[in-house]
């Protein structure tokens, strides 16, 4: 009988299907096996971030301006590590990582005494704090001397831990949607990026984080906003405006919080204009410690850069870039919904249709059937969390329009579904119980751990296929 009620029991993890402790399982397991599947540096700009991350790991908190590009003085085995490995992968799926090949790498010394300078230009405008966790992994490897791919590896570990908490922090916080915050973030996209050295990881961990704060204190059990909670948003605000500035936008959530917590109409005044002040003193911050080790053309020299000149041109010709944004919209908005789900490698690894045919569907579903039944949402709340997602999504392309397109190009390029991942959430957030009135459906964690599973499956099949087999 004992040994029959052993066979009959479930994990503790799968008992009631709690969506942070879902979360902590996909998000570790499948996590674990995308940082091992994923060959080195066939993340967007990885090697960059590598360089950037060790760099941080030697106690430099900004790069030196080499020849006007941003760069340092780095073990030369770096370099010689992403030499070795075969470039040819990226962007070419009939190229296959040569495994035997990775794995002599591992016995290369480090030798931190040879060195040369080695360029991120791509990087070196972000502030040390996206690099971080990636830093605290290295930073025991290189005192070891451990090869250069022990070294990256152990990177990518802490990068993805560190994902790991914040995003297990904003699912509890978060009062509704909890389901829905699962489901957007283990996108097989959201999950390569958070499992590699990319910036995006703590990024996105920390604009989801802002988001749930924000969610929390207007519709959570906060009775009063005290002087904790503003002094916690204005950290938040420090953390994306160093983080990925745009993204400082999120602050305008504050308009989601009742009037009716604070004490009277001037502390409410005075909260939201030390939030945003404080937000745009950090902006200024970054800008004038970072923006100059921006690219002023790009890498491979076919456009050169000019900010000032397209923020002119905006602000002379709105109409005419009201156009533009159309334009772009109407061009790529396809590309960046299946983007955003995940096209892989150097957006080089599609996955098969049927992913992206049913990943909004089943999100509709989800978004659907996750209710809390004490929590209710006014018209102005939805509208506030559309127009912050709209306002964001405008900086977002803004800021590629100034900083990575042509002077008055017609079309604004560069965008990646990717950049989407920390202002999800706002887009859906109009929806929550717009029509159902029940709870949460009983049914609606399994629907969105077994369907999660599957997709997460199928990225890992895709991605074995197209680094080793196919």
């Amino acid at each position: 009988m004992r040994d029959q009620t052993f066979l009959n029991a479930k994990p503790m993890v799968f008992k009631q299907f709690i969506p942070q402790k879902i979360f902590l399982f996909l998000g570790g397991f499948f996590g674990i096996i995308f940082l091992l599947v994923t060959p080195p540096f066939q993340v967007p700009d990885e090697f960059q971030h590598f360089l950037q991350a060790y760099n941080l790991s030697e106690g430099r908190f900004k790069a030196r301006l080499i020849g006007g590009r941003g760069g340092d003085n780095l073990p030369t085995s770096l370099s010689h590590f992403d030499n070795t490995l075969n470039h040819a992968v990226a962007t070419h799926p009939e190229n296959k990582q040569d495994l035997k090949n990775l794995f002599i790498q591992f016995k290369r010394p480090l030798h931190p005494e040879q060195r040369q300078i080695l360029l991120f230009p791509d990087t070196a405008r972000y502030a040390p704090l996206v690099y971080l966790p990636q830093a605290l992994g290295i930073l025991p490897g290189r005192l070891l001397e451990a090869s250069p791919p022990t070294i990256f590896y152990l990177g990518r570990l802490t990068n993805l831990l560190v994902w790991l908490v914040l995003v297990f922090i904003t699912i509890r916080l978060i009062p509704f949607f909890k389901w829905v915050i699962v489901f957007l973030v283990l996108t097989p996209m959201s999950l390569f990026q958070a499992a590699s050295l990319s910036a995006d990881g703590l990024v996105n961990g920390i604009a989801l984080l802002t988001i749930a704060v924000f969610l929390h204190l207007a519709f959570g059990p906060v009775a009063q906003m005290e002087r904790r909670h503003l002094g916690l948003l204005l950290v938040l605000g420090l953390l994306l405006a160093f983080a990925k500035q745009v993204y400082v936008l999120l602050l305008g959530l504050f308009f989601l919080i009742p009037r009716t917590k604070f004490k009277d109409l001037r502390h409410w005044a005075l909260a939201g204009s030390s939030t945003f002040i404080f937000g745009g003193m950090a902006l200024l911050a970054w800008y004038f410690l970072y923006m100059g080790l921006y690219p002023p053309e790009a890498g491979d020299g076919s456009v050169h850069f000019a900010p000032r000149e397209q923020l002119f041109f905006i602000l002379e010709h709105p109409w005419t870039y009201s156009k533009i944004l159309w334009a772009t919209l109407k061009k790529w908005v396809f590309l960046w919904m299946a983007m955003f789900v995940g096209i892989l490698g150097w957006i080089d690894t599609p996955l098969p249709r049927l992913v992206y045919y049913t990943y909004y569907p089943v999100l509709s579903a989800v978004v659907w059937g996750d209710n809390q039944p004490t929590v209710s949402m006014s018209l102005s709340s939805r509208l506030t969390a559309l127009v912050v997602f709209m306002i964001s999504l405008l900086g977002i392309l803004t800021s590629l329009y100034l900083t990575w397109n042509r002077l008055q190009a017609p079309i604004i390029s560069g965008l990646q579904g990717r950049y989407l991942i920390p202002i999800a959430p706002l887009a859906v957030i109009p929806f929550y119980r717009l029509k159902s009135r029940w709870k949460t459906e009983p049914g609606i964690g399994k629907f969105t751990f077994y369907y999660l599973i599957a997709i997460l499956s199928i990225t890992v099949w895709t991605m074995v296929n197209r680094y080793y087999i196919g």
